[in-house]
């Protein structure tokens, strides 16, 4: 073969090599991401459901290394963080709870992300930081103080009044 054909053959191969790469990381992946969160809302909800039994809690730490993983390798969800949080929150693990709301949250500050992030933040001792996630989840939804603890819920609407939204 002359050395200008073995060219041809060569940048072939490369063009190929990264349209590859491409459909992996631009179809596949995305497909078997999908999938396997579908996956794991399913298994999130048995879990919650039996969320204090021996089977339910070795449920929830299967459920969150899956989830762990999931997130090291699909790009960043919502979903995906939050049923992280979830399954922390039946182990009692309540920073790694945190931790994975707030990756949540950088991907969308829905209003129950904040909830959330809030209900663990209290789990976790933090209740300055817990107040400021529960107060925006109130500013958002209005109906989020009606399950919070009173104490807390007072403290959510003393922050309200303190700090009206800007309009």
């Amino acid at each position: 073969m002359s050395e200008a054909r073995l060219l041809v053959v060569a940048r072939c191969a490369l063009a190929l090599a990264v349209a590859t790469m491409l459909a992996v990381h631009l179809c596949w992946l995305p497909l078997v991401c999908s999938r396997q969160v579908a996956f794991y809302k399913t298994a999130t909800l048995a879990t919650a459901s039996a969320r204090s039994t021996p089977a339910g809690i070795a449920q929830a730490r299967r459920n969150l290394e899956g989830l762990l993983a999931l997130e090291r390798r699909c790009s960043p969800d919502v979903d995906l963080s939050m049923m992280a949080g979830a399954n922390a929150m039946v182990l009692g693990r309540s920073e790694l709870a945190v931790a994975a709301y707030r990756r949540a949250l950088a991907v969308e500050g829905r209003p129950e992300v904040y909830l959330a992030l809030g209900l663990a933040q209290l789990a976790a001792q933090r209740k300055g930081e817990a107040i400021d996630s529960l107060t925006l989840a109130a500013r958002f939804n209005p109906y989020v103080l009606d399950k919070l603890s009173e104490p807390v819920a007072t403290a959510v609407r003393a922050r309200l009044a303190a700090r009206p939204p800007s309009r």
